[in-house]
């Protein structure tokens, strides 16, 4: 989708790609693998798209969840920016403030007011002006880079974003203690109300219990008596025997020829 003229209004997308390359004197929002704006937007952008290239100017403010969002050293935003995206290049002006959730995020550009970050890379390159503070949340303090040349009127606060484990927490404990109240409380309702089908099921475990004793017991003794009969020189034909019982078996269940547990192996 390509807009060259002139949209008297909002603009809803969903494309591929979309680029606006006339002017829109609403909201664009945007739902597509590819935005590309090198015209003008006079009100918001709401982007969704995979990828978001700013060549051209917006009036007011740019929202978005993107994987890749680039703000050309031609584009302008006139009020501010919040984006989640994978990777953020601003190279334009920004005239208020920045907010990125980012994993890698470079600027080279001008903004007006203050830029707040969290993610795991920061860059800010000599050409890169701030006018407000910084505030940055990185993984390690080597991942921030801030050239020479970078100009930042306000404070600088870069913190190391630490994940608390759930374990040290005792909102944890309390939520298991309750799943586990209200476990035993739903078990005493359903010995309360149906006893018999309770009585039932607990007959009916009992005996698969035993089933399954006797079923692991053959499983684990028949490969130990052969490694056992293996040892001794006089077990070595009885083994070989064995190994080929367990395999005809396997063979004939393979097949569908072996229908009923009674049958040899």
């Amino acid at each position: 989708m390509r807009i060259d003229g002139v949209v008297n209004g909002d603009l809803l997308a969903f494309a591929a790609t979309v680029e606006v390359r006339g002017t829109v004197k609403g909201d664009l929002v945007s739902f597509g693998k590819r935005t590309v704006v090198s015209g003008t937007v006079e009100g918001n952008i709401y982007d969704f798209s995979k990828s978001l290239d700013l060549d051209g100017r917006l009036d007011h403010s740019l929202c978005g969840l993107v994987q890749s969002l680039r703000v050309d050293n031609r584009g302008h935003v006139g009020e501010g920016i919040v984006v989640g995206a994978g990777e953020a290049s601003l190279e334009g002006e920004v005239n208020r403030s920045v907010t990125m959730f980012a994993g890698n995020a470079d600027v080279s550009g001008s903004i007006g007011r203050e830029l707040t970050m969290s993610g795991d890379n920061l860059t800010l390159t000599d050409a890169a002006r701030i006018g407000g503070n910084l505030s940055a949340r990185v993984r390690q303090l080597t991942n921030v880079h801030i050239a020479d040349g970078a100009t930042i009127a306000g404070k600088r606060d870069i913190q190391i974003r630490v994940r608390k484990s759930r374990f040290t927490r005792p909102r944890f404990y309390f939520h298991q203690a309750l799943w586990v109240a209200a476990a035993m409380l739903v078990g005493w309702l359903g010995l309360v109300l149906f006893p018999g089908f309770f009585q039932a099921s607990t007959q009916a475990v009992g005996f698969g219990l035993r089933s399954l004793g006797l079923g692991v017991g053959i499983l684990a003794g028949i490969p130990m008596a052969i490694v056992v009969a293996a040892m001794m020189l006089v077990g070595i034909p009885v083994s070989l025997m064995l190994l080929r019982c367990i395999w005809l078996r396997f063979i004939l269940r393979r097949f569908g020829l072996v229908l009923s547990s009674d049958a040899c192996f």
